[in-house]
């Protein structure tokens, strides 16, 4: 993943440069998004829809959204994404130590 995230940020920075000096042409821009393909062809493991959609959240004022929905929208996209990393984790830890307190009988009233 490291390497994938290097090789893309070396990217996004030479297309950046490009676009500051004004020198990105047809020719140029298909040549970095063939670029860009090839890397993410090679670490095709490393990329999930949820991985895109979190970078368009990042990043809203270069997909120009903007306003109420550019909030709303963040905010959706990092509950899936903490819900899709976390998520799996917690409903893996955290029930057996509940379900230990309920059986013994030291489960607060809440829980019980």
């Amino acid at each position: 993943m490291l390497k994938c995230a290097q090789q893309l940020s070396e990217l996004y920075n030479e297309i950046e440069y490009l676009i500051e000096t004004k020198r990105m042409s047809i020719e140029s821009f298909h040549a970095q998004l063939k670029l860009y393909d090839k890397i993410i062809s090679d670490f095709s493991d490393n990329h999930d829809d949820i991985d895109y959609l979190y970078f368009q959240v990042s990043h809203w004022k270069h997909f120009k959204i903007s306003g109420l929905r550019g909030y709303a929208l963040t905010f959706r996209r990092r509950v899936e994404r903490f819900r899709n990393i976390w998520g799996y984790y917690l409903a893996m830890l955290l029930p057996p130590p509940v379900l230990f307190l309920v059986l013994v009988g030291k489960a607060p009233s809440w829980l019980a």
